[in-house]
């Protein structure tokens, strides 16, 4: 997984609004998306 990874689903994939609001089903998307990938890098600090 890249930045650019990160960047084309949070600008590209996701509307502005759900960046703001709190949507269960998008969170899981989030996590399912990114969850491994931020658990290694806190695993990594």
């Amino acid at each position: 997984m890249s930045a650019d990874d990160v960047l084309e689903f949070w600008f590209q994939q996701c509307l502005p609004w759900q960046w703001f609001r709190r949507r269960d089903s998008f969170d899981a998307l989030v996590r399912e998306r990114f969850g491994e990938a931020v658990e290694r890098a806190l695993a990594e600090t």
